[in-house]
This record gives structure tokens, sequence and C-alpha cells, in this order.
């Protein structure tokens, strides 16, 4: 799993990958930022699968960045020492909110609520595939050899589905 750490602070961030690291080896950090105008840069141009995302970002807020972004990142973790932003934060459809100093095995939940998000996701695209699919092999049976030589390829669609390539052929 992907994620961005965006915090003000270098012993924040740095303290929060090395969490990462040890309690949830699958989430891998790609950037860490400083500032409010380097994630609203990064975010508008990446889309991790989670935010570490602090309140106070200097003269800006992380809610100031949400607001800005077009595209909301898929799941946002709240990063900050004061627990007066939390029903604000989930207003803005925070998966979590985890204070400063982060324990190792409350970012572990963190990172598990989302997983269990995504995955929730995957089963729902994977079945809407399976759909797709068993209605394209009925179309497919319904030729026989006097009306068609055999189908043909028409076009191809191809998904990404949680770092699996799926490809749609529709035939006709």
């Amino acid at each position: 799993m992907d994620a961005i750490i965006i915090d003000d602070e270098v012993t924040a961030r740095e303290s929060l990958k090395d969490l990462l690291a040890i309690f949830c080896p699958g989430v891998r950090v790609t950037h860490m930022v400083e500032s409010y105008e380097a994630a609203f840069e990064l975010l508008q141009s990446t889309t991790p699968e989670i935010v570490f995302l602090d309140i106070n970002l200097g003269k800006e807020t992380g809610f100031d960045l949400l607001d800005m972004l077009v595209n909301k990142p898929t799941a946002i973790v709240f990063v900050t020492a004061s627990e007066q932003h939390s029903l604000k934060a989930f207003d803005y459809a925070a998966t979590d909110y985890l204070l400063k100093p982060v324990s190792g095995l409350r970012l572990q939940k963190a990172v598990e609520k989302v997983a269990l998000k995504n995955t929730r996701w995957i089963k729902s695209e994977i079945e809407d595939l399976k759909n797709a699919i068993t209605s394209e092999k009925k179309t497919v049976k319904g030729f026989t050899s006097a009306q068609e030589p055999g189908p043909r390829l028409s076009t191809q669609t191809t998904y990404c589905i949680y770092r699996h390539w799926v490809i749609m052929l529709e035939w006709y």
C-alpha cells in the first residue's frame, strides 16, 4: 500500500515512517512533505492509497489542503498532537485520527481500517467484472457456426484492480 506523510515537523515525519516500517511492513512511504504547498502539488499528481496528514501545516491546515483538492485521497489518517479537531476530521471522511506521539499498535489498527476499506471496494469491483464477463460469455455462446465463423474481437478494455491487470475483451 503506497502512502504519503504530510507533516511540518521533520521528527514527526521520520518517526511515523519508522513506525510504519516496523509495525506496517506492507505500507510503502513514497513521499514525505513538510508544507501545504508541497502537499497540494504532490496530491494533484499522485494517488496514494493512504495519506497521513497533520492538521497544523504552518499557517495553513490539513483541512485547508483537503478543501483545495478536487480529487480527494482514498484514505486519510489524521496524525496530530491535538484532539480538538477529531470531529471535524470525520466530516472530511477521515479513516482514522491518531494522536501524537503515535503508538505502533494504534498505527497498525489505522492501517488495517484502510486495508479493510480497500478490500470492500476491490470485492465490489471484482463482482462487477465477474458479472461483465458472464454477460460477455452469454453473448459469445449465442453464436453458432452457421451464423458466424466465430466471434471477433471488437474492443479491449484494461482495468487495474489492486495491482492486478484484468483485460476485458468485447466480442461481436
